[in-house]
């Protein structure tokens, strides 16, 4: 007595579902079929040569925000005209401190007890 296989439009739809971003357990659920079968075939797909997004660790709240544990809420970029001048603004609120910069900077780094910043 063999294993019951699994028909070809539900392994288009596993492999169709991990590549959009979604866990095992959301696959499982949506499809009916247990955690370990999907991981199963995920590995199976890899092998193949297949690469899938990395679904690991905390899923922002948020799709459209990049969120960290240092910088929250958001980070708007905003253009103003002033007597024919452009000007930019760069607006960043993190642990609840609004800081603005004039131009985009190259890099932002944000720790406990410093912040760095490269234009």
């Amino acid at each position: 007595m063999g294993r019951k296989g699994i028909s070809r439009s539900i392994k288009n739809k596993i492999k169709k579902l991990l590549f959009e971003g979604h866990t095992s357990k959301e696959v499982a659920s949506e499809l009916g079929i247990s955690v370990a079968t999907i991981n199963n075939y995920r590995l199976r797909f890899k092998s193949q040569g297949e690469q899938f997004p990395n679904t690991r660790g905390r899923r922002p709240k948020n799709k459209n925000a990049k969120n960290s544990e240092m910088i929250s809420a958001s980070k708007s970029e905003e253009e103003r005209v002033v007597k024919g001048v452009k000007y930019s603004e760069f607006t960043y609120i993190i642990d609840g401190t609004k800081i603005i910069f004039n131009s985009r900077p190259k890099t932002l780094l944000i720790s406990k007890k410093r912040m760095l910043v490269e234009f």
